[in-house]
């Protein structure tokens, strides 16, 4: 079923039933959450919108997805009816959201090709400390719009497998399949079986500060020095971040971590060994089928060769012999201003991504 045709379905089933003036949430969620502080929550196939409800009125912000465009529209009357308007914010599902997330809560969702991917990106938008909690059908209910009786249920192991998350970065707190009773449409009431998954992005451990560098007392020395601890410290900020945060803008002017090593690599070699840029904006955003591994070691090399041609420079009044003009004094300076100033943003933006601090 393509998306389009699952939106039409879905507009189907949600307007075939009477719209909820106050729907339940999920008892899944209630027993996960309740003793949670408020913060960022992300509701993905909000559906009637009991759990968006439910947590904005303890206080989470809420932003709520789902592929129906029937559900969204009901959902939003619901917050402004309830005075909750504020904290909730309804979505058309079509890109995943934006933002970073203390919490991503996925009821039900239905097997689709890009299930696994969404789910992805959901433990990637986890803010260090986050949960993503994943409830599926363990059993069929009969009410169910799928009666199939050789439909299988993956186990919350097998899809906790499907993600192929990082375990040095997310933690699987909770695996199983409890029942309980539910009551479905009309006051029906029949057991069925949940399959619960809750993932924790793991906090992440400060990373020691390295201290300034002791450098020899003439002038190459000392500059030549902390270029290359500049050059170290935000190589190893970058080197090891996920996807897709990595490359995803922390900040309006769209600066990303990944982009900030690849413009430096691209100043190195201007500065450096004569290179031309003639877009210096475009330097900001690595290509999308570079990886993360890529982009560093690029750099690295790049600033190899640039020590290279360095180690043959001994007048810092000098011109740089790759690109005459600018002193070896200058250049080195301005190395250090740019490396140092991106340096800053990339702190920043790391911790953002998963936590990870020091130098």
């Amino acid at each position: 079923m393509s998306s389009t045709d699952a939106a039409t379905f879905w507009d189907g089933v949600y307007a075939a039933r009477p719209a909820a003036t106050d729907p339940r949430p999920n008892v899944r969620l209630t027993e996960a959450v309740t003793d949670l502080p408020p913060g960022e929550a992300l509701d993905i196939g909000c559906g009637d919108g009991g759990d968006a409800l439910w947590l904005a009125r303890q206080g989470w912000r809420v932003t709520a997805v789902d592929i129906s465009a029937v559900a969204v529209e009901r959902l939003a009357g619901l917050a402004r009816s309830h005075g909750l308007a504020e904290r909730i914010d309804a979505q058309r599902l079509g890109r995943f959201p934006k933002g970073r997330f203390d919490l991503v809560s996925a009821h039900y969702l239905p097997p689709a090709p890009g299930r696994a991917t969404v789910l992805r990106a959901a433990a990637h938008a986890l803010r260090p400390g986050g949960l993503l909690l994943v409830v599926d059908h363990g059993s069929t209910a009969p009410w169910s719009w799928n009666q199939d009786p050789d439909v299988r249920y993956p186990s919350p192991t097998e899809v906790a497998e499907g993600l192929d998350l990082d375990p040095a970065r997310w933690t699987v707190e909770r695996a199983d399949a409890p029942r309980r009773v539910a009551t479905g449409p009309g006051g029906h009431t029949a057991e069925v079986t949940d399959h619960v998954l809750l993932i924790r992005r793991t906090r992440r451990t400060r990373r020691r500060d390295t201290p300034p560098p002791r450098t020899g007392n003439s002038e190459l020395e000392t500059l030549r020095g902390f270029l290359d601890y500049l050059r170290t410290s935000i190589a190893a900020k970058v080197d090891g971040a996920p996807e897709p945060a990595v490359r995803t803008a922390g900040v309006p002017s769209g600066t990303n971590l990944l982009g900030l090593l690849n413009h430096l690599t691209f100043v190195e070699r201007s500065t450096f060994l004569g290179g031309k840029v003639t877009n210096w904006q475009a330097t900001f955003h690595a290509a999308p089928d570079d990886s993360v591994a890529d982009v560093v070691e690029r750099y690295r090399t790049t600033v190899e060769r640039a020590n290279e041609v360095l180690d043959n420079c001994t007048d810092p009044g000098a011109p740089v012999p790759e690109r005459p003009g600018p002193s070896v004094r200058w250049a080195l300076t301005h190395m250090i201003e740019e490396t140092g100033r991106h340096a800053g943003h990339a702190d920043i933006l790391r911790e953002l991504i998963d936590g990870a601090t020091g130098r």
